[in-house]
């Protein structure tokens, strides 16, 4: 049989368990509802900063497509600017082509095949 003092103390010392997990559970309530009140906080307060950063990146997206658009803009220009180009070149060649048989006409057909020489001497200008 049990003495009747170990089973005082079996159920006091229950009794002191029962009453840590109580207060243990009501420490984990205030802890539980005071970090909610935390987050609410935290959310309304920074709330404002959320906004102003969709608003930088909003910002940042525009001006990025205005760059996009700006550079497809110039390739553009300079790829008209390089063909203008290589047709004036091609222009220029067959000019070149030309002069160059013209001399070569001229060569056979002058007497003794040279070209036209220039003076040397400069001519005074008169005072």
């Amino acid at each position: 049989m049990i003495p009747t003092w170990a089973a005082v103390i079996g159920t006091l010392s229950l009794a002191v368990i029962a009453l840590a997990a109580v207060v243990s559970a009501l420490a984990i309530l205030a802890v539980a509802l005071g970090t909610k009140s935390l987050v609410t906080g935290l959310k309304d307060s920074t709330l404002p900063i959320v906004q102003d950063v969709r608003q930088l990146v909003s910002s940042i997206r525009t001006e990025v497509d205005g760059i996009a658009d700006t550079s497809r803009d110039i390739r553009h220009r300079l790829v008209r600017a390089a063909d203008g180009a290589e047709a004036r070149l091609a222009d220029i060649a067959a000019a070149v082509r030309t002069v160059q048989a013209g001399v070569a006409l001229w060569k056979t057909v002058r007497p003794g095949g040279t070209t036209p020489k220039r003076s040397t001497k400069r001519k005074r200008r008169k005072r």
